[in-house]
């Protein structure tokens, strides 16, 4: 146990999870919903085939918009590692969405914290480093949490030792002048109707991929994570863009060794076809590449040729890639840091 923090690993509950046998679940209770809702919660969940604990170092993921933790073979697969696996499902996301609320919806990035840090403070009662790996919009939120923690908490961010970026959503996929306009209207809506449906989003190709049901291989739960995407509201959308310009204009450092991983092509606003199977149909790749540099200090990027929006869903070969980067760059990044402490 690490004595600095408060929380104390023994009076933590953890249930039995819908992964089934190895993964546990732990709710987060965040009380009442600055958004106006029902009360809030967030789930933690953990991949633990052995108990107690071994090993020091933990991922804490973190899943994009329509989505959830359902990525079995990534816990597996570090874990063979000496690397552990958290997940977070961040409130009215996957199993935190509770009735009378809207799923996804928040209407400031920086609501999120909260779950993250307590995550984060559940993790160090029993690991020493922890690296973030966060996919599509919970990039762009993870990015936003870690600059805050490095501003605000250098004790937490002490224990960060790297962050994996997958697909992160660092700008909108439209041209310069659309999004000026999108930002005004969302402006206007935030303060007044922010819980306005947005009209676009529809991410039917990319839902196709991936499911079993369809062309995909993935049996994830539907209703947690819908083919064609959850609802957007507009206050929830001027969210991320104000987090999107924050970074834009150089504000936001994540502070620590960070490893951004995306595809190498993109195809958006397209009917499934065969190269929705080795594009990704979601983001824009381009401007991944363009904004990854403004996120740290030291920032790989790193394109895998075929790989779907979310890299580690792609086909097997390509998953494996992904898989295997990020191994090696976690274990590149903690010898470095052994290293140093030892010196």
């Amino acid at each position: 146990m690490n004595n600095d923090y408060l929380i104390n690993p023994d009076v933590i509950t953890w249930e039995q999870d819908i992964l089934g046998e190895d993964f546990f679940n732990h709710t987060i209770n965040l009380g009442i919903d600055p958004d106006g809702e029902t009360d809030i919660v967030a789930t933690l969940i953990r991949y633990q085939p052995q108990q107690p604990a071994k090993n020091q170092v933990a991922i804490l993921y973190l899943h994009g918009m329509t989505d959830y933790f359902f990525h079995r073979h990534i816990a597996e697969h570090l874990y063979h590692y000496g690397i552990d696996t958290f997940a977070v499902d961040t409130r009215k996301c996957g199993r935190s969405l509770r009735a009378g609320q809207s799923a996804h919806y928040a209407t400031d990035m920086e609501l999120y914290f909260s779950e993250l840090t307590t995550s984060l403070e559940i993790i160090l009662a029993d690991h020493h480093s922890v690296i973030p790996l966060a996919h599509s919009t919970g990039g762009l939120i993870a990015s936003l949490w870690l600059d805050h923690l490095r501003r605000t908490r250098p004790d937490l961010h002490a224990h960060i030792a790297a962050c994996v970026l997958n697909s992160p959503w660092l700008d909108m996929m439209a041209p310069p002048a659309v999004t000026k306009t999108l930002s005004q209207v969302t402006r206007i809506s935030h303060a007044h109707r922010p819980h306005v449906v947005f009209p676009g989003g529809k991410l039917s190709t990319y839902g196709e991929s991936i499911h079993i049901s369809e062309k995909g291989e993935w049996d994830f739960d539907l209703s947690l994570k819908p083919i064609t995407g959850h609802v957007k509201y507009l206050g929830w959308l001027h969210a991320v863009l104000l987090g999107q310009r924050r970074i834009h204009a150089d504000q936001i450092k994540t502070g620590v060794p960070t490893l951004v991983l995306c595809s190498t092509a993109s195809q958006l606003n397209k009917a499934f076809n065969p190269a929705s199977q080795r594009s990704d149909t979601v983001l824009d790749v381009r401007q991944i590449r363009m904004w990854a540099p403004f996120l740290a200090r030291e920032v790989t990027t790193v394109q895998i040729e075929n790989a779907l929006h979310d890299v580690f869903l792609s086909q097997s070969a390509v998953r494996e890639k992904a898989l295997n980067v990020t191994t090696t760059f976690i274990q590149h990044i903690l010898a470095t840091k052994n290293s140093i402490e030892k010196n």
